[in-house]
């Protein structure tokens, strides 16, 4: 039976730190006893630095700070629910092309990410015939064009790719001609049971990350049922050794992060939880909360206040060298903000950082 402690010594702090972490407790219908350390004795042993603090069985997981209940919810989810039933693998990768430079790019880091975990990439192409003049439906697609199609595939897989030092020439590649419309079928293959991830380019026309909206790469990234990845023009995969999840304090997050931290742990990388906060006065500021628990959590409950969630999400994850950001398409004000049209009318700013997208229908 798990057991939470507030350690402290009888301050008002304590007292608000008890209170916030019953709250988010009864939010996670957790029914967990907890108790109030004030034994200056006891608190010794646990070695803090500061109070007040919290500790779960035993170990101190935030100390000298008090935490929201919103963020309370976030560190015990990851801490006290248990992850998804089955296990984040990446066995196989979907690799989608139009053959444009960022699609080449995006396979190069498929290729890279599925060297590391040892997974088998397909790369497709949909191949949307046009529609009959007189009709709403799609003509039938002739031999020589069918032919056509499958050389300007071959050619494009033979096509030298920079993987960045990753051993890609042991994935076990295979390539698939698809008819139909490209958000459709893609959509499909997301449903398949050997499909684990897609990773596509963020765009395939432009290197403005900021265009993804109505686009094939924005389609499939909301509406699959797998992970999907987004990789600007310019990304080299170096490994996810830092990833930011760009949260908004939703109930469906509990679902999903438990699958993002499993990843995490594939990947040996630290995750943060960042929270951003938009119509403040504040132009950029960050507020942090570190965590001490090792494993299965996050480093770091950030708070960051910006005038745009963009720009913010952004420069933080340049200031922070970040591998990975990843987003849940449940939040909804949140990737509105992010995936809203007006976007496009702002100057060339871009993610230069790949974006993944976690559902909480993901069948995987």
């Amino acid at each position: 039976m798990a057991l939470l402690e507030v350690l402290d010594v009888g301050s008002s702090k304590g007292k608000a730190l008890k209170a916030n972490t019953l709250e988010a407790l009864r939010a996670l219908g957790c029914d967990i006893a907890v108790e109030e350390v004030h034994d200056v004795n006891r608190l010794l042993a646990y070695g803090i630095s500061g109070i007040p603090a919290l500790a779960l069985n035993g170990r101190v997981i935030v100390q000298k700070s008090v935490p929201s209940p919103q963020e309370l919810r976030v560190i015990l989810t990851t801490l006290l629910v248990p992850a998804h039933t089955s296990s984040f693998r990446l066995r196989t990768i979907v690799a989608p092309t139009d053959f444009s430079e960022v699609a080449l790019n995006a396979l190069a880091y498929a290729k890279s990410v599925a060297a590391v975990q040892g997974a088998g990439l397909n790369v497709v192409h949909v191949h949307q015939p046009a529609a009959l003049p007189a009709a709403p439906y799609l003509a039938g697609m002739a031999p020589e064009d069918l032919e056509w199609k499958y050389a300007q595939l071959n050619a494009f897989l033979e096509k030298p790719v920079f993987t960045n030092g990753f051993d890609a020439g042991k994935v076990p590649i295979r390539s698939e001609m698809l008819i139909g419309t490209a958000i459709d079928e893609i959509k499909q293959l997301s449903k398949h049971p050997d499909t684990d991830m897609i990773i596509m380019g963020a765009t395939g026309n432009s290197n403005l990350f900021n265009h993804i909206l109505g686009s094939v790469s924005s389609e499939v990234a909301r509406k699959a049922f797998c992970p999907v990845l987004l990789v600007p023009r310019d990304a080299r995969f170096r490994g996810w050794k830092r990833m930011i999840f760009a949260g908004n304090y939703e109930p469906y997050e509990d679902v999903v992060l438990p699958r993002l931290l499993e990843l995490a742990q594939k990947f040996e990388s630290t995750a943060q939880y960042v929270h951003i906060h938009i119509g403040s006065s504040e132009s950029y500021m960050i507020g942090r909360i570190h965590l001490m628990s090792a494993g299965h959590s996050f480093s770091e409950i950030i708070s960051l206040e910006s005038t745009s969630v963009l720009e913010g999400l952004h420069r933080y994850a340049q200031e922070q060298k970040a591998d990975l950001i990843v987003m849940s398409t449940t939040h909804r004000p949140f990737a509105e903000a992010l995936f809203h049209r007006s976007i496009t009318k702002q100057a060339a700013l871009r993610l230069q950082t790949p974006l993944l997208i976690l559902h909480p229908n993901d069948n995987k």
